[in-house]
């Protein structure tokens, strides 16, 4: 199955999963199974005036079939912490997860909040390599660190940790040959003048090098500078958060895609938050969420013919 999380009730979350279902098949979206509150999707189908019927466990739109769980409406956990306990429950590693947008107050387990759905993973999984990974057709990039505030970069940025998520890159992305890995610094710390924490990203490279012979690996380099051409062969390493983010949703536009890396299923989900404005008004772009769904469907497919 490919699992599809509500996200916040009060975003354009069920919107623009709910356009999306219109450039599927029949058989397609009977690979879809939405977690959600009923009250919002019955809201939400309201809303955009699609003649649709909700039933126990699915629900339909015209001719097309969705299966459907519903979470417990009184429940005092949060809607997108009570969808994803559910995905948790029923996923199996030949099931893909797509998780729709939510904010970060939304994120409670064992009664402590987290700041996103990645980092709800590495608590629930206990897993500290859990990496982010976004891409659009030739252009791919790994976040090193990522909801950090920027005074903790340089103390996280970990040459373990860049051997450990670069390796699942690796082993995700099949035909990787060229990997460019950022400083931290501007100008990759310019040979100690503007810091020196890039000794970290020296050591990694030179590890990863000899595990990995048929790869060439590059850097540090330049942040502002690191992305000079896009291939479906190369793949780009940032340290933090915005140094990466702000380079790849300028080039992304709506159809970006966020991967998580490490985890025992796939996990997929638009590059764009909540849009709390838009709620309710029936204009939110859905490219996102369909080029999503569209990349679940070749993941479910090749997970279910290996």
């Amino acid at each position: 199955m490919i699992f599809i999380t509500q996200g916040h009730e009060k975003s354009i979350s069920l919107e623009i999963f709910i356009k999306s279902l219109f450039h599927f098949s029949r058989s397609e979206c009977e690979r879809f199974h939405l977690i959600a509150d009923k009250k919002v999707l019955q809201e939400q189908l309201k809303l955009l005036k699609i003649q649709s019927s909700i039933e126990d466990k699915y629900f339909k739109i015209g001719h097309k079939k969705i299966l459907a769980s519903f979470i417990d409406e009184k429940s005092p956990i949060p809607q997108t912490s009570q969808c994803l306990q559910k995905a948790l429950e029923l996923i199996t590693s030949k099931d893909v997860l797509v998780t729709l947008p939510s904010s970060k107050d939304q994120f409670l387990l064992d009664k402590k909040i987290l700041k996103g759905h990645t980092e709800y993973f590495r608590e629930y999984f206990q897993s500290e390599n859990l990496s982010m990974v976004f891409y659009k057709k030739e252009l791919k990039i790994l976040l090193i660190t990522d909801h950090i505030p920027l005074l903790d970069v340089t103390p996280q940025v970990k040459e373990q940790s860049i051997i450990k998520k670069t390796e699942l890159a690796l082993k995700f992305f099949k035909n990787i040959k060229f990997v460019h890995l950022s400083g931290i610094n501007p100008h990759a710390g310019e040979n100690g003048l503007l810091g020196t924490g890039e000794e970290k990203i020296r050591e990694a490279i030179k590890s990863l090098s000899k595990s990995h012979p048929t790869v060439l690996f590059k850097g540090p380099e330049a942040g502002d500078t690191l992305i000079k051409s896009t291939h479906d062969n190369r793949f780009y390493i940032y340290m933090h958060h915005d140094q990466g983010l702000g380079v790849f949703k300028s080039l992304s536009g709506y159809d970006g895609l966020h991967l998580t890396l490490g985890l025992p299923f796939i996990r997929l989900s638009p590059d764009h938050g909540t849009a709390f404005d838009l709620y309710g008004r029936n204009k939110a772009n859905y490219s996102g969420a369909l080029s999503c769904l569209q990349e679940a469907i070749k993941f479910h497919e090749r997970n279910n013919h290996q």
